[in-house]
């Protein structure tokens, strides 16, 4: 499972993937915000 702070990481990378048209990147980024959701 992960922590608060690996999720934050983790978003913040992919949200800069996104930024750089990365589109794996930015599907991951969307699937860990739905799973922190949870």
């Amino acid at each position: 499972m992960l922590g608060e702070k690996d999720v934050a990481r983790a978003k913040n990378y992919l949200q800069k993937a996104c930024t750089y048209g990365w589109n794996e990147g930015c599907e991951a980024a969307k699937a860990i915000e739905k799973a922190a959701k949870r």
